[in-house]
Protein backbone atom coordinates (compact mmCIF):
# COMPACT_ATOMS: atom_id res chain seq x y z
CA UNK A 1 0.00 0.00 0.00
CA UNK A 2 2.98 2.43 0.69
CA UNK A 3 3.68 2.06 -2.77
CA UNK A 4 0.35 3.43 -4.19
CA UNK A 5 0.94 6.26 -2.03
CA UNK A 6 4.56 7.20 -3.08
CA UNK A 7 2.64 6.68 -6.84
CA UNK A 8 -0.15 8.89 -6.49
CA UNK A 9 2.19 11.68 -4.85
CA UNK A 10 3.87 11.51 -8.09
CA UNK A 11 0.48 12.56 -10.22
CA UNK A 12 1.06 15.82 -8.38
CA UNK A 13 4.44 16.28 -10.54
CA UNK A 14 2.20 15.92 -13.60
CA UNK A 15 2.82 19.60 -15.62
CA UNK A 16 -0.66 21.06 -16.10
CA UNK A 17 -2.82 21.84 -19.06
CA UNK A 18 -2.19 25.04 -20.23
CA UNK A 19 -4.98 27.38 -19.88
CA UNK A 20 -5.83 28.19 -23.25
CA UNK A 21 -6.75 24.44 -23.54
CA UNK A 22 -9.07 24.38 -20.98
CA UNK A 23 -10.57 27.97 -22.74
CA UNK A 24 -10.52 26.33 -25.70
CA UNK A 25 -12.39 23.27 -24.52
CA UNK A 26 -15.03 25.46 -22.89
CA UNK A 27 -15.89 27.63 -25.52
CA UNK A 28 -16.51 24.68 -28.16
CA UNK A 29 -18.99 23.62 -25.74
CA UNK A 30 -20.76 26.77 -25.48
CA UNK A 31 -23.11 26.72 -28.93
CA UNK A 32 -23.23 30.47 -29.00
CA UNK A 33 -19.53 30.77 -29.82
CA UNK A 34 -18.11 31.40 -32.22
CA UNK A 35 -14.59 31.44 -34.78
CA UNK A 36 -13.57 34.36 -33.46
CA UNK A 37 -13.59 33.82 -29.70
CA UNK A 38 -11.90 30.94 -30.28
CA UNK A 39 -9.31 32.94 -32.30
CA UNK A 40 -9.45 35.36 -28.80
CA UNK A 41 -8.62 32.85 -26.61
CA UNK A 42 -5.44 31.16 -28.94
CA UNK A 43 -4.40 34.57 -29.62
CA UNK A 44 -3.16 35.59 -26.45
CA UNK A 45 -1.01 32.07 -26.12
CA UNK A 46 2.21 32.99 -28.11
CA UNK A 47 3.01 29.33 -28.17
CA UNK A 48 -0.25 27.85 -29.03
CA UNK A 49 -0.46 30.78 -31.99
CA UNK A 50 3.32 29.87 -32.88
CA UNK A 51 2.41 26.36 -33.35
CA UNK A 52 -1.34 26.40 -34.82
CA UNK A 53 0.55 28.47 -37.25
CA UNK A 54 3.67 26.60 -38.28
CA UNK A 55 1.22 23.57 -38.55
CA UNK A 56 -1.66 25.32 -40.81
CA UNK A 57 1.17 26.47 -42.73
CA UNK A 58 2.90 22.53 -43.37
CA UNK A 59 2.91 20.68 -46.27
CA UNK A 60 0.19 18.23 -44.49
CA UNK A 61 -2.71 20.60 -44.81
CA UNK A 62 -1.71 22.13 -48.24
CA UNK A 63 -2.77 25.08 -47.84
CA UNK A 64 -3.29 27.61 -50.73
CA UNK A 65 -1.77 30.51 -49.94
CA UNK A 66 -0.20 31.28 -46.37
CA UNK A 67 -2.33 31.08 -42.97
CA UNK A 68 -0.43 34.49 -41.10
CA UNK A 69 -3.64 34.65 -38.00
CA UNK A 70 -5.19 32.62 -36.42
CA UNK A 71 -8.63 33.32 -37.57
CA UNK A 72 -7.55 32.38 -40.97
CA UNK A 73 -6.00 28.82 -39.49
CA UNK A 74 -9.79 28.50 -37.88
CA UNK A 75 -11.50 29.07 -40.76
CA UNK A 76 -8.91 27.00 -43.02
CA UNK A 77 -9.07 23.81 -40.69
CA UNK A 78 -12.40 24.35 -39.33
CA UNK A 79 -12.65 24.59 -35.63
CA UNK A 80 -12.44 20.86 -34.74
CA UNK A 81 -8.92 20.63 -36.02
CA UNK A 82 -7.44 23.73 -34.33
CA UNK A 83 -9.17 21.90 -31.13
CA UNK A 84 -7.30 19.21 -31.77
CA UNK A 85 -4.18 20.45 -32.12
CA UNK A 86 -4.48 22.64 -29.17
CA UNK A 87 -4.83 19.74 -27.15
CA UNK A 88 -2.34 17.87 -29.11
CA UNK A 89 0.45 20.47 -27.80
CA UNK A 90 -0.81 20.94 -24.41
CA UNK A 91 -0.31 17.11 -23.93
CA UNK A 92 2.73 17.56 -25.35
CA UNK A 93 4.34 18.69 -21.80
CA UNK A 94 3.83 15.49 -20.12
CA UNK A 95 4.06 12.69 -23.04
CA UNK A 96 6.70 13.80 -24.82
CA UNK A 97 9.52 12.94 -22.28
CA UNK A 98 11.43 9.22 -22.36
CA UNK A 99 9.65 6.34 -20.62
CA UNK A 100 12.12 4.07 -19.65
CA UNK A 101 10.17 1.81 -17.62
CA UNK A 102 8.47 1.04 -21.09
CA UNK A 103 11.36 1.28 -23.05
CA UNK A 104 10.11 4.37 -25.14
CA UNK A 105 12.63 6.95 -26.07
CA UNK A 106 11.96 10.56 -26.22
CA UNK A 107 8.20 11.60 -27.99
CA UNK A 108 7.54 8.48 -28.93
CA UNK A 109 4.69 7.78 -25.93
CA UNK A 110 3.68 11.11 -27.49
CA UNK A 111 3.24 9.95 -31.32
CA UNK A 112 1.74 7.04 -30.07
CA UNK A 113 -0.75 8.93 -28.28
CA UNK A 114 -1.47 11.16 -31.14
CA UNK A 115 -1.74 8.62 -33.42
CA UNK A 116 -4.55 7.29 -31.07
CA UNK A 117 -6.48 10.52 -30.67
CA UNK A 118 -6.46 11.18 -34.77
CA UNK A 119 -7.89 7.46 -34.76
CA UNK A 120 -10.09 7.84 -32.25
CA UNK A 121 -11.67 11.02 -34.06
CA UNK A 122 -11.80 9.20 -37.76
CA UNK A 123 -13.47 6.26 -36.18
CA UNK A 124 -16.31 8.04 -34.05
CA UNK A 125 -16.54 10.65 -37.04
CA UNK A 126 -17.30 7.51 -39.23
CA UNK A 127 -19.38 6.30 -36.55
CA UNK A 128 -21.56 9.78 -36.25
CA UNK A 129 -20.46 10.05 -32.74
CA UNK A 130 -21.86 12.49 -30.00
CA UNK A 131 -19.22 13.20 -27.77
CA UNK A 132 -16.24 13.42 -30.56
CA UNK A 133 -14.16 16.12 -28.66
CA UNK A 134 -14.25 13.33 -25.63
CA UNK A 135 -13.46 10.56 -27.67
CA UNK A 136 -10.17 12.31 -29.34
CA UNK A 137 -9.37 13.54 -25.47
CA UNK A 138 -9.59 10.29 -23.82
CA UNK A 139 -7.36 8.55 -26.68
CA UNK A 140 -4.86 11.06 -26.27
CA UNK A 141 -4.57 10.71 -22.40
CA UNK A 142 -5.04 7.02 -22.67
CA UNK A 143 -1.53 6.25 -21.19
CA UNK A 144 -1.19 8.76 -19.01
CA UNK A 145 -0.86 6.52 -16.90
CA UNK A 146 2.54 5.72 -17.70
CA UNK A 147 4.00 9.11 -17.31
CA UNK A 148 3.04 8.61 -13.37
CA UNK A 149 4.10 5.14 -13.18
CA UNK A 150 7.64 5.28 -15.20
CA UNK A 151 9.94 5.52 -12.51
CA UNK A 152 7.80 2.61 -10.26
CA UNK A 153 7.78 0.29 -13.61
CA UNK A 154 11.83 1.54 -14.27
CA UNK A 155 12.92 0.31 -10.80
CA UNK A 156 11.43 -3.13 -11.77
CA UNK A 157 11.68 -2.79 -15.42
CA UNK A 158 14.92 -5.67 -15.62
CA UNK A 159 12.39 -8.05 -13.55
CA UNK A 160 9.45 -7.52 -16.27
CA UNK A 161 11.74 -7.73 -18.86
CA UNK A 162 13.28 -11.13 -17.71
CA UNK A 163 9.84 -12.69 -17.60
CA UNK A 164 9.25 -11.67 -20.89
CA UNK A 165 11.79 -12.70 -22.23
CA UNK A 166 12.80 -15.52 -20.60
CA UNK A 167 8.94 -17.13 -19.84
CA UNK A 168 7.11 -15.35 -22.74
CA UNK A 169 4.87 -13.42 -20.54
CA UNK A 170 3.37 -10.23 -22.54
CA UNK A 171 4.39 -7.23 -21.02
CA UNK A 172 0.84 -6.47 -18.91
CA UNK A 173 1.08 -9.73 -17.51
CA UNK A 174 4.63 -9.57 -16.44
CA UNK A 175 3.89 -5.88 -14.94
CA UNK A 176 1.04 -7.34 -12.83
CA UNK A 177 3.04 -9.96 -12.02
CA UNK A 178 6.19 -7.78 -10.36
CA UNK A 179 4.19 -4.76 -9.30
CA UNK A 180 1.07 -6.38 -8.49
CA UNK A 181 -2.89 -4.90 -9.37
CA UNK A 182 -1.12 -1.47 -8.20
CA UNK A 183 -1.84 -0.15 -12.01
CA UNK A 184 -5.74 -1.10 -11.65
CA UNK A 185 -6.24 0.48 -8.21
CA UNK A 186 -4.65 4.04 -9.51
CA UNK A 187 -6.27 3.62 -13.61
CA UNK A 188 -9.33 1.55 -12.97
CA UNK A 189 -10.33 2.33 -16.75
Amino acid sequence: MSDIKSIIKKIGKLKPIPQVANKVLSITQDPDSSMTDLSEIITYDTAVTANLLKVSNSAYFGMSGKIDSVHKAIVSLGMSKVVDLVLIAASSNNLKGAQEGYDLNEGELWKNSVSSALLARELAEKKNAKEINLIFTSALLKDIGKVILNQYVNDSYKKISSLVSEQGFNFEKAEKEVIGDQRQLLFPL
